[in-house]
Parts: structure tokens; sequence; C-alpha cells
């Protein structure tokens, strides 16, 4: 049995997530958000496959106007929504928070709840 586009795509993105462990030493491993846009990514492969054996079954046949085109848009439309699924798989360690930004964050996060309990107390 030959392999599909889509197992052959996940099987590249799962070969770069095992090369990015090994280059940062500990193991990293897809989590469910990224799971299920590679799951989505895979049937959307696995789909423009299968339609771009019509495309080419209708090109060697009678070609019609009508489903050539129809079948041209729906494969431009999945490599779009390929793209797009493919665009939010990060391989490697992921966004590093800015410290400085998260202190400054705090820093306004508890002015704010003073300024409130100040509030609340000289309501009282």
């Amino acid at each position: 049995m030959s392999v599909s586009a889509g197992q052959e795509l996940r099987k590249t993105f799962d070969d770069a997530l095992e090369r990015a462990s090994k280059k940062l030493g500990k193991k990293l491993a897809w989590d469910e958000h990224e799971l299920h846009v590679l799951e989505a990514a895979v049937a959307a492969a696995d789909r423009r496959e299968w339609l771009t054996e019509m495309f080419d079954a209708e090109m060697a046949g009678e070609r019609r106007s009508g489903v050539v085109v129809n079948l041209s848009g729906e494969l431009r439309q999945l490599d779009k929504v390929i793209a797009f699924y493919l665009g939010r798989v990060k391989i490697g360690p992921g966004v590093q928070k800015n410290a400085t930004k998260q202190r400054a964050a705090h820093e306004r996060w508890r002015r704010h709840a003073e300024k409130m309990e100040e509030e609340g107390n000289g309501a009282n």
C-alpha cells in the first residue's frame, strides 16, 4: 500500500519535531492544538491528492471546462487551507516570554489591585 500525501506530510513534521528535540537536548511533543491542526492538514492533503487525481483524469479525458474549473478552484482552496494549518504549527521550544514585560505587567496589575482595594475600603 502506498503512502498518502497526508501521511508524508505528517512524517515530515514529526521528523522535524524529532530533529528539534535532538538539537535542544529535550523531548518535544505536539500539544493538543497542534495535533488537531496537523490532523486537519493531513486530511486536507489527502483530499488534495484525491482531487488532483480527478483533475488529471479529467484533463486526460473529456476536459469538460466546468469540471476542470471546479476542480482547479477546489485545489487552490485546499492549498490555501493546508498552508493556513501548517502556519499554526510551531516546531521548537515556543515563544519565550519577555521577563521585563512580564514584570511591568505584574506591577500594573498590582497597582490596579491596590487602587481597587483603596476605593473599596474608602466606601465602607
